[in-house]
């Protein structure tokens, strides 16, 4: 049996842009979509380390960032209450099954309970098998009857264009 890792989590800083910013291209690697990456470094400094629209914390090992996640809230009329979106997790495949996963969801689920959000809610790709295992191991069930839809690039634009 091989040596036990131990995984610190952490805020990451404005100076964690680059280090945030790699991790973000890898999991783009890992799920196959790196071409659709239109996020720069100084972007993920300006929108995430500083905490303007979103959060990340980083998971470090030996004080090497091997895992990421990126978080918002957002709010639900239903609940009367915020809810935590869980924008990415990614955990390096060398540094999986070691528990890291459910360590970062585990300090998410405790943010979520701080904050009084009533739901913590993410999505995961229909070909992700690994993730979706984990996932349903963590008790989440998969939210039926609700598709997922995006305006973006030219659909985005005609419709902002639309007169009042």
């Amino acid at each position: 049996m091989g040596k036990a890792m131990y995984m610190t989590l952490r805020k990451a800083s404005q100076a964690d842009a680059p280090i945030l910013y790699n991790l973000i291209l890898q999991m783009a690697t890992y799920e196959k979509d790196l071409d659709k990456v239109q996020t720069t470094m100084e972007q993920v400094e300006k929108t995430i380390c500083n905490g303007a629209y979103a959060h990340a914390f980083l998971g470090e090992v030996e004080g090497k960032a091997v895992a990421y996640t990126v978080y918002y809230f957002a709010y639900s009329t239903y609940t009367g209450r915020p809810t935590l979106y869980l924008e990415d997790i990614y955990v390096q495949p060398e540094y999986r099954g070691h528990g890291f996963g459910k360590q970062i969801m585990t300090r998410l689920a405790q943010l979520a309970k701080e904050k009084g959000c009533r739901r913590f809610d993410w999505s995961c790709l229909e070909w992700n098998a690994p993730s979706i295992a984990f996932y349903q191991g963590l008790e989440a069930e998969q939210e039926s009857g609700r598709l997922h839809f995006r305006l973006q690039g030219e659909a985005l634009d005609k419709l902002a264009s639309l007169e009042k």
